[in-house]
């Protein structure tokens, strides 16, 4: 399995489609395509959003580690749930619209700034 496929695979297994997982990312429906196809690779950075997004960490998404060999329990890493809410906010990020993603955007900074 290629990257890109590999990339359809998790993009479709978390819930999105190609242009709610841009979205989540700030890239262009375009260039997700462009992995998705093999005709370009995304860079560290972006590997790094994917697998954030996607739920799947770096082994996983570039196929150094099959799916099953890779699993983690909350048992064994504590980040997990944390992992699973970023994803899940990730997800939900994509289906917003752009006044509602700026209200996002601004309860976080208020509660943030509680912090």
């Amino acid at each position: 399995m290629t990257l890109g496929e590999r990339i359809v695979y998790y993009r479709k297994k978390a819930g999105f489609n190609q242009k709610g997982l841009a979205e989540a990312l700030g890239i262009s429906a375009t260039r997700l395509n462009y992995w998705e196809k093999d005709k370009r690779e995304p860079d560290i950075s972006m590997i790094n959003a994917l697998c954030r997004a996607l739920g799947v960490d770096g082994d996983t998404l570039l196929g150094r580690l099959e799916p099953e060999e890779n699993k983690k329990t909350p048992s064994t890493d504590e980040s997990a749930p944390g992992d699973d809410l970023t994803a899940e906010a990730m997800q939900l990020w994509g289906t917003l619209r752009e006044d509602q993603k700026k209200a996002v955007l601004s309860l976080l900074r208020s509660m943030s700034a509680e912090a």
